[in-house]
């Protein structure tokens, strides 16, 4: 019966270990969506979790020595990490109103997740140990069992994982996955209810054998010791490798959501592997001194090797093709990690199992094995969550990607002083105490030798990707990624992000100011302004350009990226950062604009790429309800898309999305190009109210002062040319929310494999010329041929793109069908055309 209860308990553990998982991953998406995507948010999340989890096993020990706990205490637990996970999961009806409120009182905003994580996870934290105490009342006390039964817990925690992923392949909404965790939660406590039904019918146990003592040894004060710090320990450095870990695949994979999910299936694999490879070394009777020493030996050796092994793999870091078919590239992760990540944590994984094990079995008191138990469990959550704020606050700011691992593993090596400390005895060794600490002290003295000779080559291995024309200026690693400002030639810069996407570069100035500087033409009147992303700044200082805006709020996540821009980038954007006008602010834009009430004239949002992992929100409902209540009267609001990152489908989600909130919506596009074109959503306004005149004033503003020689912006003409038409119907279909993260978990399955094509090219091409034809009649008579010739610049890229017969007589057009006011504008600068082909700076 006994058998039957454990097997039991450990498919009740699986659940619970995958419905932890899931609200783990919940939690952190909801609070970013209440408080934004900043690193503080997350590390108060983090932070929050694992203290709750620390209190709960915390209470368990304190709790075991007056009652221990039993099978309905352990459903109790279970149910109440649902009914608490409630208030957060139901937290997505705040997120219009709560940023208002918390931007005025900054101690509710650090109060929040205390408020709606650590609760549940109080309850989260009581679980596991509650179970181990159940089973000891059963006369369950195994200690090879109670190692399965941690390794069956963290296995749930991979079928959690993918649980989720399995949801967004089915887009069935974040809000949806956390009702079914709930669900998996309450189903959970009802089955250890059926095992307190089960144990009440059952014959109860003879008191007098209940009372005899375990077969062990007795320990000491030091010998306590040893196992809680090693404890603590153990969650430290496996948390702290995580987060490098997340890190280096970050440069080689495609930064979503299911790259990011895939890493830590493979950390909690490695992590499931260590437990069940205790379980054979039990099986042959290793001591726990003896396997204490090989684990800690082997898990610093993996980590001091490690950095070598993984660009030995990745030579350069060269990133895997997002473009190869789905199986592929998740082939090659998964093989990837298999050998540069399984490994560590396959090692490091066995060190907690082992105390585990130990405490189960070598305490002779039932009721200190239950108080033992717990406060291992609840150690290793606090270590695991300083190891974390100390790997992404020092270790990786410091040290980097690889030299950060080798410090973990010589920590690691460091542990065998504490066994050496503690003198434990080894009953099963039949070394003596003397010779098994020689060992352990010759163990340290190879993994340190090992160290000192690999440091300085770690230290040479590339953190970033560099092409062989392109030279390192400025190199930021810490929580937010890899952040490079790389050199192509003398005026061409470029800032890398994570090795892979390109923030914007100098090559691109006049492409990206127009998208800061069109939208303020646009509204007429200037004012004040928000931009939602700085990059390398150009989009600012397009903003900045007209005279007519007093006030520029431009918000950027990264603080790495803005310190590069404006120490690297200042000869590219205007020295923007030095304008009085502009101010520059650390935080999420969404939570920026969600804070603010009619404060700004034009709202800006640069260009996002919605596969990579938050970005998403960005074209929610909700956000684009936020810049609305943000707009004065008469404000608006351009968003700028990424069309060579989007599909057809995920560009009309956006656009109906868009249209829900601003129906008189009207599209403008900022070049020509036809393989990287981009549009512009633009709310607020309709295209047939907007003022000309004062459109004519703000661009005899910028010639008279010299602002920019964009031949583009310098007249309405100019501006008439990028002004397409009304967005009109929208086909029906799937509107993006914050509660179903729709466009983020389309566009992560689709960049992987391409299994849909980007909108560009032609058929992009055929929708612009709908919108034109649609808008046309809403311009003023003057300026509709201009825009028609905006149309011919289009047509001329096309033929360029497919070679078409008629290209050389559109060419021989070119010059003809500029508008005349362009035409006679000798300050423009035709070499910044945005397109291939450029017009004649002179007539032919």
């Amino acid at each position: 019966q006994s058998n039957g209860a454990s097997n039991s308990v450990a498919w009740l553990l699986f659940l619970s270990g995958a419905a932890a998982l899931a609200h783990q991953t919940f939690w952190t998406r909801r609070l970013v969506d209440l408080l934004g995507a900043s690193a503080h948010t997350f590390s108060q999340v983090v932070g929050a979790f694992f203290l709750g989890l620390a209190l709960g096993g915390g209470w368990a020990a304190l709790r075991s020595g007056r009652k221990p706990a039993r099978w309905k205490h352990v459903a109790a637990a279970e149910c109440a990490v649902g009914l608490l996970a409630l208030p957060c999961l139901l937290s997505v009806h705040a997120v219009q109103w709560l940023p208002s409120m918390l931007s005025r009182w900054q101690i509710w905003k650090g109060a929040l997740p205390l408020l709606l994580i650590l609760p549940a996870a109080f309850a989260m934290g009581l679980v596991l140990p509650w179970t181990l105490q159940a089973l000891t009342q059963a006369n369950d006390r195994q200690p090879g069992r109670t190692v399965w039964l941690y390794t069956v817990n963290t296995l749930g925690g991979i079928a959690g994982i993918l649980l989720i992923l399995l949801c967004g392949q089915f887009q069935i909404g974040l809000q949806w996955i956390g009702y079914l965790t709930l669900i998996a939660n309450l189903a959970v406590a009802a089955g250890f209810l059926r095992l307190a039904a089960q144990s009440t019918r059952a014959t109860p146990q003879h008191p007098a054998q209940r009372s005899q003592p375990v077969s062990g040894t007795q320990t000491g004060a030091k010998q306590k010791l040893a196992p809680l710090l090693l404890a603590w320990a153990s969650g430290f450095l496996v948390l702290g490798l995580e987060v490098l870990v997340q890190h280096q695949f970050a440069q080689i994979t495609i930064n979503s959501f299911f790259s990011s999910a895939i890493v830590l299936i493979l950390v909690l694999a490695g992590l499931a592997l260590g437990g069940w490879a205790l379980t054979r070394l039990n099986a042959a009777h290793w001591p726990w001194e003896r396997t204490l020493r090989r684990v800690l030996t082997a898990s610093a050796l993996v980590c001091l090797t490690q950095p070598f092994l993984f660009l030995m793999l990745r030579p350069g870091l060269r990133n895997l093709p997002y473009e190869w078919p789905p199986s592929l590239y998740l082939t090659a992760v998964l093989g990837l990690g298999a050998l540069v990540a399984l490994p560590l944590f396959l090692s490091s994984g066995m060190l907690f199992p082992t105390l585990l094990r130990e405490a189960t079995g070598a305490i002779r008191s039932e009721a200190d094995a239950r108080r033992h138990l717990a406060l291992l469990l609840m150690l290793n959550g606090v270590g695991g969550w300083m190891g974390a704020e100390t790997t992404v606050h020092g270790i990786l700011p410091r040290f980097g990607l690889w030299q950060g691992v080798m410090i973990l593993g010589i920590r690691y090596a460091l542990l065998l002083i504490v066994i050496n400390a503690a003198r434990v005895p080894s009953p099963h060794s039949s070394s003596p105490p003397s010779r098994a600490r020689s060992h352990a002290w010759g163990a340290l003295a190879v993994t340190l030798g090992i160290a000192a000779l690999l440091w300085s080559p770690a230290g040479r291995l590339p953190q970033v990707s560099i092409g062989p024309n392109e030279s390192l200026v400025a190199l930021r690693v810490d929580r937010e990624g890899v952040v490079a400002s790389v050199q192509s030639g003398p005026d061409d810069h470029r800032i890398l992000f994570n090795n892979a996407y390109t923030l914007g570069g100098s090559k691109a100035q006049y492409n990206q100011e127009r998208q800061g500087l069109l939208p303020v033409l646009l509204h007429g009147r200037g004012g004040s302004a928000a931009l939602l992303g700085v990059a390398t700044g150009s989009t600012t200082a397009g903003t900045a350009l007209s005279p007519s805006i007093q006030r520029l709020d431009a918000v950027e996540l990264s603080a790495r990226v803005l310190e590069l821009a404006r120490t690297e980038f200042a000869p590219f954007n205007r020295d923007v950062f030095r304008d009085p006008r502009a101010r520059f602010i650390h935080e999420d834009a969404r939570w920026v604009i969600a804070s603010q009430s009619a404060a700004y004239d034009v709202v800006i949002g640069d260009l996002f790429l919605p596969w990579r992992t938050g970005e998403g929100r960005l074209f929610t409902q909700e956000h684009f309800q936020a810049v609305k209540a943000s707009l004065k009267p008469g404000g608006l609001y351009c968003q700028w898309l990424p069309l060579f990152q989007l599909t057809r489908e995920q560009f009309l989600m956006i656009a109906r999305t868009f249209a829900t909130v601003f129906p008189e919506a009207f599209v403008v596009r900022g070049d020509f190009y036809t393989e990287l074109p981009i549009l512009g959503l633009v709310g607020g306004q309709s295209l047939q109210s907007l003022e000309w005149d004062k459109i004519a004033l703000r661009c005899a503003e910028l010639r008279e002062h010299g602002q920019t020689h964009d031949p583009l912006l310098r007249h309405p003409e100019g501006v008439a040319m990028l002004c397409l038409g009304p967005l009109g119907p929208v086909e029906p279909g799937p509107v993006n929310t914050l509660a179903n993260a729709a466009l983020e978990w389309s566009a992560s399955r689709n960049i992987i494999g391409l299994r849909e094509p980007w909108f560009v090219g032609v058929p992009c091409a055929e929708m612009v010329k709908s919108l034109q034809a649609h808008g046309q009649v809403l311009l003023p008579e003057s300026l509709r041929g201009a825009q028609d010739s905006g149309q011919f610049f289009l047509t001329l890229e096309i033929a360029a793109k497919v070679k078409s017969p008629v290209l050389e007589n559109l060419k021989a057009q070119t010059w003809d069908r500029l508008p005349a006011a362009l035409q006679q504008d000798r300050s423009a600068d035709w070499e910044r055309w945005p397109m291939r082909i450029k017009p004649h700076a002179t007539p032919p």
